[in-house]
């Protein structure tokens, strides 16, 4: 239904916004710019109301609303069962993080970077994006193993060298997990901590050259970092040590798993490291 929303009326809507997403201060200052410039045109987008009189969609419109105090024209769709909130996008698209967040999952913006590397590399799919339903699904299938792996990985990272990035870290566990679980604690834990718990030295190869980029002007790109990463960890996992650690221009970085995260994560190994 189109109509107009006053500022106390949006002010009453958002008194019940009790499951949305972080709000940005940005998005609301632009529309509310807008709003005040008479430039804010009804469109069609709604502003949605759940079967139970919460807020699901339009809280920067509504924000910017009230910042600006001027009287907005849009459509107001009221009756939509809650569960559609994780389908629903605004005028800043929700990210996967975003959707995590809302339902009530923590570090949710690394638990979703996590995801999205390992569901790139697993499943060799040829983008970027993977849609933030995909991962809350993921997440859900393997909440407990996601969380550990989460956990193990911030605190790694804050507790050793920053040369990786927790989502770089987590991802490749993940999938490494699927073929070699300790392997791959013991291989991340001599890449970022610098202890010494095997005969390869395919992670001390790895720690240099990542520290050697951290200090370069020219760096290594996220990409091939992780090639290197998987590169560094077959040698590792094989226990061989190497001369020196490149990747040629003819050279095929794959890596092949079969395992299964459920049965293969070992939750009490990554536990004593927290």
């Amino acid at each position: 239904m189109r109509r107009k929303i006053t500022k106390e009326e949006a002010e009453e809507i958002l008194s019940r916004n009790g499951i949305n997403r972080v709000f940005s201060v940005k998005a609301i200052d632009a529309l509310a710019f807008q709003m005040r410039k008479g430039l804010f045109v009804y469109n069609g987008e709604a502003i949605i109301i759940s079967d139970d009189n919460q807020l699901l969609d339009g809280q920067h419109r509504l924000m910017a609303c009230v910042k600006s105090g001027v009287t907005i024209d849009v459509e107001l769709v009221t009756g939509v069962p809650k569960v559609a909130m994780n389908t629903i996008d605004t005028g800043r698209a929700r990210t996967a993080g975003d959707i995590l967040s809302m339902n009530n999952i923590k570090h949710s913006r690394h638990t979703a970077s996590i995801i999205r590397v390992y569901s790139i590399e697993f499943e060799k799919k040829n983008r970027t994006k993977i849609s933030p339903n995909e991962i809350l699904r993921f997440h859900n299938e393997y909440e407990n193993e996601i969380t550990a792996v989460v956990n193990f990985s911030m605190h790694l990272l804050n507790t050793g060298t920053k040369i990786i990035t927790t989502s770089q870290l987590g991802g490749m566990l993940l999938l490494f997990s699927r073929q070699d679980f300790k392997s791959a604690v013991d291989f991340f834990r001599e890449l970022i901590s610098d202890v010494s718990l095997r005969d390869s030295n395919s992670a001390k190869k790895l720690r240099q050259k990542l520290i050697n980029d951290k200090l370069s002007t020219k760096r290594i790109e996220q990409r091939a970092i992780v090639n290197y990463i998987i590169k560094s960890f077959n040698y590792y996992r094989e226990n061989k040590s190497i001369t020196v650690l490149k990747i040629g221009s003819s050279d095929i970085i794959e890596f092949k798993s079969d395992g299964d995260i459920k049965r293969d994560i070992d939750m009490k190994l990554l536990e004593k490291f927290l």
